[in-house]
């Protein structure tokens, strides 16, 4: 099977004017009210990023593009000829979704992986919250997920052997990481062993390297110290 991106990701949360005021102060995107939530976005597609009111915090689903229904129907025959649980979207995620069509199944920690195609495009233009070149989304997906694992070799077959996902990059220090990708970024998807399962951090590109001026203004003091420890970050100022 071939997954075309991450087209979107969903994200349980108590506190949903928190992630309203980090989303449009810090990062520029557009928020908007959803179900029982809030509805990220960060271009013309209805969202990119879905946060769900909830008593937990943490992720809620992976939303993996297949571009298709032909594709799709293909990926769906060909896990179930594995003997895994793949189940049909309710009428009710459709809707939340905002997607023509998807099914389910969870990976071994018990995230919940979506398959689907025909993401919505929003009724509306996209409209930032402060001024921006905007985020590089389009075939690449919305950007990229972590997760943390307590080990990397039960879940990595999962991503890699049975939904396709190719490596990109693995590193053994300060602690076992593998990166995956589906497409040109150079990953979509990275597994961190931890000891715990969860969700590590969810990046978003920026078109323009002078965006992260922007966030250093808007972010809170201790979200600065954590981006200038990024090595990602780091590196993007080198290449600028």
């Amino acid at each position: 099977m071939q997954i075309q991106s991450i087209g979107y990701v969903g994200i349980f949360a108590s506190d949903l004017s928190a992630w309203g005021k980090f989303a449009r102060d810090v990062f520029g995107l557009q928020v908007e009210d959803a179900d029982a939530g809030l509805s990220l976005r960060l271009d013309e597609r209805a969202h990119r990023i879905l946060i769900h009111r909830s008593e937990r915090n943490g992720l809620a689903y992976i939303g993996c593009d297949m571009s298709g229904a032909e594709h799709l129907a293909a990926a769906v025959a060909e896990l179930t000829a594995r003997g895994l649980d793949v189940q049909s979207a309710s009428a009710d995620d459709l809707a939340s979704r905002r997607v023509a069509q998807m099914f389910w199944l969870s990976d071994p920690l018990g995230n919940r992986v979506e398959l689907f195609h025909g993401l919505a495009a929003a009724a509306q233009r996209f409209t930032p919250a402060r001024p921006t070149r905007g985020f590089r989304t389009g075939e690449l997906g919305f950007g990229h997920a972590v997760l943390t694992v307590p080990r990397v070799d039960d879940v990595l077959p999962f991503y890699r052997d049975v939904l396709g996902m190719r490596m990109s990059d693995y590193t053994s220090a300060p602690f076992r990481a593998e990166f995956l990708h589906v497409n040109a970024r150079h990953h979509s998807l990275a597994l961190l062993e931890t000891g715990q399962s969860g969700l590590h951090h969810l990046m978003i590109e920026a078109l323009s390297i002078d965006e992260r001026a922007e966030v250093r203004q808007a972010a809170p003091r201790d979200v600065v110290s954590d981006l200038e420890a990024c090595p990602s970050v780091r590196n993007m100022a080198a290449r600028k």
